[in-house]
């Protein structure tokens, strides 16, 4: 999990949010969905372009994920995040899309969350799939006094994806104060615990289902 204390340098020129967000929308629509075949499967990506165009015009924090995903022609695969604060789960989602339209059995490409940095007490949530645009929504947070980062409930080992399962693919959490605790995602009762002890945070999740 990467974890930062304080704020560090924010965004503070909206034309440069702005330019950043369609430069990300620009790449998230011209990627490349190549064929694939096998099961439907989710990996970590750390080194992808999304993550390079974040660390490049410093935007923020972006986790992305390869995705293999099979019977296109006969599944969609919906991704979103659910945000959490004061250790409660919010009942609305702060972004996602479903996206199904595909003439190919499988195929391959990208899909994950971005958080940009707004200012200092607002951020740009992006959630983006293969060849769709990112869906994204302006939230206000609380940085002060925080660490946050993210925390992965997936890595570089691929994870298979099992019809109508709703899988938790990491989270982006905020804490109350300038230490946090490492949990793991894959725990139900670890995750309860780690909504209660953070300020806020998302829960980035996907599914795959039947059309």
């Amino acid at each position: 999990m990467r974890i930062t204390n304080g704020r560090g340098s924010l965004l503070k020129k909206n034309w440069f949010v702005l330019i950043g967000l369609l430069l990300l929308a620009g790449v998230i629509s011209g990627c490349n969905v190549s064929k694939a075949s096998g099961r439907t499967t989710v990996k970590l990506n750390e080194n992808s372009e999304y993550v390079k165009t974040f660390k490049d015009l410093h935007l923020g924090e972006v986790l992305d994920f390869d995705l293999t995903w099979a019977d296109a022609d006969e599944t969609e695969v919906t991704i979103w995040t659910e945000q959490y604060k004061d250790g409660k789960m919010g009942t609305e989602q702060a972004g996602g899309i479903s996206f199904s339209e595909s003439p190919e059995k499988s195929e391959k490409g990208h899909l994950g969350m971005g958080i940009v940095h707004y200012d200092e007490k607002k951020a740009i949530v992006v959630v983006y799939g293969p060849g769709v645009s990112g869906k994204s929504e302006e939230i206000e947070l609380d940085y002060s006094g925080s660490a946050y980062g993210w925390e992965k409930a997936v890595d570089a080992e691929k994870i298979e994806l099992e019809l109508g399962k709703t899988y938790i693919l990491g989270a982006y959490r905020i804490s109350k104060d300038s230490h946090i605790q490492s949990y793991n995602l894959k725990d139900k009762n670890e995750v309860e615990k780690m909504i209660k002890e953070d300020r806020t945070g998302f829960l980035l999740k996907v599914k795959t289902e039947k059309k």
